[in-house]
């Protein structure tokens, strides 16, 4: 079957897009409600869609294949041509895909993440089919004294079930014990039997929600400089230094600024001086700085920061040696903020000292937190640059996506048009309506797309 860019580098068949719209749909040119042809201004056709919009369809049919053959079906080799074909997640393009309208595929539809829609499996229409005696262990056991259980079951006695293929609710449920703190349901056990919920279409927004912003509106204060080793909050040696020089010049302002400076430059949650010994030089705090203990040729500063900005975050494809311009993640404790955003643990992550520049600049994935500190980077194929959400754009006002092949169009305000290259975002959410709207305002501000 077809397979989007993002898997092969390989372009969708078209094919199927275009003869499911010429043939069998829509045809070649807009049409009166009388059949007669729409004409332009000159008096020439107006064409029902463009190649641009063929390759969007196309990627609208990426990732299908056919089921692994079985018995009691017509034999034809190793193919299964009766049974409907499944969807291949790894092959299907996952991109927005714009509409002949200028809209998108997925108005109208509720967000994925909604409450409502976590809610789905109890509520008016839901639809169940039944799976007889096995299921995932997963699955929600359904209390017997439960609404969704006597509709499930037939019967309010799980040994007088009476099992349906398919079960619509005709209203909503009540919840009952377990199904109320429960979200995002997919299988039910009903005594010793199984349904699957199949939720109702919803979309899945391409930009991530922004992380809290618990940024200042005028700069803070410089950080305080503490006599002695940097301490966790129990006093201890704060383990997870990273040396950055071995300058031993002594405690001098002139030094405390330098080594500030480079620390904040690495990254780090705080710094430590240290003078006057065979191990002197600058150290960059990756953990917590609780206090300050011990020696009196070391001083210490905490970086208060938690790393909390108000953005979103992406991950970037393998074999990149960063992020573009503007949306490099600046220190070690937003990359945390960032990878717990995106899913990812940010637990027992590798620092890289200066001098090792054979990893992503700043923030990556390999299977783990990975920080550097060099200012040069390399690429590798399988660590993924961690970057603050950004677009960018072609020429044409398009954007492109990290496949770096696949564009779709975007509705610009009048003016606003950016030019070509990386732009950082930030996602907002916020009220569209100010007032109870009417069916019509509402359903004209039903997008998914800017």
């Amino acid at each position: 079957g077809s397979s989007s860019y993002a898997y092969n580098g390989r372009f969708p068949n078209e094919n199927y897009a275009r003869e499911i719209m010429q043939l069998f749909t829509i045809g070649l040119d807009l049409l009166n409600p009388d059949g007669t042809l729409k004409r332009d201004a000159t008096g020439q056709a107006i064409p029902t869609y463009t190649n641009k919009q063929i390759l969007n369809f196309a990627r609208v049919f990426t990732g299908f294949v056919e089921q692994a053959a079985r018995q009691n079906v017509e034999y034809r080799g190793s193919s299964n041509l009766i049974d409907p074909l499944r969807l291949d997640i790894s092959h299907h393009d996952v991109f927005p895909k714009p509409d002949l309208k200028g809209t998108y595929i997925g108005d109208l539809l509720p967000v994925c993440t909604d409450k409502g829609y976590a809610e789905a499996f109890l509520a008016k229409g839901a639809r169940y089919e039944f799976r007889g005696p096995h299921g995932p262990s997963n699955a929600l056991t359904l209390s017997t004294g439960s609404a969704l259980f006597t509709a499930l079951c037939g019967s309010g006695d799980p040994l007088m079930c009476k099992h349906s293929l398919v079960v619509t609710l005709t209203e909503k449920t009540t919840c009952t014990t377990v199904e109320c703190g429960a979200t995002f349901v997919r299988y039910v056990k009903v005594g010793d039997a199984f349904y699957e919920f199949l939720p109702p279409p919803c979309v899945k927004l391409f930009f991530r929600e922004p992380t809290a912003n618990e940024t200042h509106a005028s700069p803070l204060p410089a950080p305080v400089a503490q006599q002695g080793w940097c301490a966790d909050a129990n006093g201890n040696w704060l383990h997870g230094a990273v040396r950055l020089d071995s300058v031993d010049v002594g405690d001098t302002p002139e030094r405390r600024e330098q080594c500030v400076s480079t620390c904040r430059a690495a990254g780090g949650m705080g710094c430590m001086l240290r003078w006057a010994s065979s191990s002197a030089g600058c150290f960059m705090q990756s953990r917590q700085v609780g206090g300050a203990s011990g020696s009196n040729n070391y001083q210490c500063w905490s970086f208060p920061e938690s790393g909390k900005v108000g953005l979103s975050y992406v991950m970037m494809p393998t074999n990149l040696a960063g992020c573009p311009a503007g949306t490099v993640i600046p220190t070690i404790e937003e990359c945390r903020v960032a990878l717990t955003s995106l899913g990812l643990s940010p637990d027992g992550p590798w620092i890289r000292s200066p001098s090792s520049s054979d990893y992503p600049t700043a923030c990556s994935w390999g299977g783990n937190m990975i920080w550097s500190t060099s200012q040069q980077g390399a690429a590798k194929s399988w660590v993924n640059p961690i970057c603050r959400e950004h677009v960018l754009l072609n020429s044409d006002g398009e954007l492109v996506m990290p496949d770096g092949a696949t564009t779709y169009a975007v509705q610009w305000t009048a003016g606003t048009q950016p030019l070509a290259g990386v732009h950082p975002i930030v996602v907002k959410t916020a009220p569209v309506f100010d007032h109870v709207p009417t069916p019509a305002e509402l359903m004209a501000k039903l997008h998914v797309g800017a």
